[in-house]
């Protein structure tokens, strides 16, 4: 008998005769004679065993995962508070403090770690032109004072 192997196809581990999986890409039985469909269930009997042997060696008790907060609950604290004082200092200083054209943010002189985050002696009024500026020339900046 002269086959070709097409791509896809096995020999069935029974009858030796090529077959295309049908059922699973892990098909080992071509299924068409008696004896193959004997095998198959055999073998998908082993298999559930295998399964079940394993599923009894886990261990009993398994650990919840719980996902880590993406913000400590101090800093939701701090960031409620600052929301606040943002739109109170924006208020107060309706213009940037280098140009005459109106706040858009609120630059921090000194960063935005911990306390500083509401500390109001570290703000500064700015446009958004200029806040972009600040940071984009930082020795020039700490020159005139708006970055310590």
């Amino acid at each position: 008998m002269n086959t070709k192997k097409v791509q896809g196809t096995r020999k069935c581990n029974c009858c030796r005769e090529p077959f295309f999986p049908i059922k699973n890409l892990f098909q080992k039985y071509c299924l068409k004679k008696q004896k193959c469909k004997d095998a198959n269930k055999e073998w998908l009997a082993k298999e559930q065993q295998k399964k079940n042997e394993r599923s009894k060696n886990k261990p009993k008790y398994i650990l919840k995962k719980t996902p880590l907060n993406r913000i400590s609950k101090k800093r939701a604290k701090q960031n409620k508070e600052y929301e606040v004082l943002e739109k109170q200092f924006k208020k107060d200083n309706p213009k940037c403090e280098i140009c005459p054209k109106p706040t858009k943010d609120l630059h921090h002189k000194n960063g935005r770690n911990g306390d500083r985050l509401t500390d109001p002696a570290y703000f500064m009024a700015v446009c958004r032109a200029h806040h972009n500026w600040i940071h984009l020339n930082t020795e020039e900046s700490r020159k005139k004072g708006w970055l310590i």
